[in-house]
């Protein structure tokens, strides 16, 4: 599979997605959100973390899984009980792109806040979850 999921208990659980190459973002993305559907609560609200940074990506790739990504499907990042989602991508101008494109989520918010490393993702969930 191009991608891992792992589960990070806190105030909410943190589910995180490490993304490989080469992956699809429609076919893999709706496995994936499958995946994190398994492994949250009905009503369990939750972070939705995608660490793309090993993912080599182009502009077509970029609109399938935002397409994707902003629907109501279990377990996607439009999910009503994703709190948010956060990208863990490096610099350049698609993933801005991504940023930019990424309506505001519906639980809090939010916009798509991007960062350089988990570790920086992380402390950013723990101050708002109050950990």
């Amino acid at each position: 599979m191009p991608y891992r999921v792992e589960r990070l208990e806190g105030k909410r659980p943190i589910l995180i997605v490490t993304w490989l190459d080469p992956a699809d973002p429609v076919e893999d993305g709706l496995l994936s959100a499958k995946e994190i559907d398994r492994l949250v609560g009905k009503d369990e609200a939750f972070w939705n973390v995608q660490d793309m940074t090993n993912l080599k990506i182009n502009f077509g790739m970029i609109v399938k899984g935002m397409s994707q990504g902003n629907t109501d499907i279990p377990g996607a990042p439009g999910d009503p009980r994703c709190r948010s989602t956060v990208a863990l991508i490096g610099s350049g101008m698609l993933w801005e792109l991504v940023a930019k494109g990424t309506p505001k989520m519906r639980s809090g918010g939010f916009g798509l806040p991007i960062f350089t490393s988990r570790e920086e993702a992380l402390e950013h969930i723990r101050q708002i979850d109050g950990k």
